[in-house]
């Protein structure tokens, strides 16, 4: 079960007349069947500037979410990375060892298709 709760922090008033209030949102996590225990997910959502009866939300900055995004792009590219390199020597190997063992007419045969695998300018 998920459930989103916001919370108001203790207002503070750093000058007359305006009153600053933080607000937060937590993200609790919880599965069926456990007593207690879960994932919670607090992150700060924004700031109530009460001025003069005038109430707008400043939303917050998330650098934590960027630094996510970011960690989770690297992941993957590098793990993409990883996946084509052993691809790629898979299909070398086939071919080498094609013509180790002797098997001219499997090797000729697969020239072709290694041949565009190879960059432009080697093939001129």
């Amino acid at each position: 079960m998920v459930t989103v709760i916001h919370k108001f922090r203790k207002a503070s008033t750093p000058q007359p007349g305006r009153v600053l209030m933080p607000r937060t949102r937590a993200m609790l996590l919880r599965f069926p069947g456990l007593i207690s225990g879960g994932f919670v997910w607090n992150r700060p959502s924004g700031l109530i500037v009460d001025e003069n009866g005038e109430i707008p939300v400043a939303p917050a900055a998330e650098m934590t979410r960027s630094i996510q995004w970011t960690l989770l792009g690297v992941v993957v590219g590098a793990a993409a990375a990883v996946v084509a390199i052993r691809v790629r020597r898979r299909r070398y190997r086939g071919f080498a060892a094609s013509l180790r063992r002797g098997e001219l007419g499997a090797a000729a045969r697969s020239l072709p298709q290694t041949l565009r695998r190879l960059p432009f300018r080697m093939v001129d």
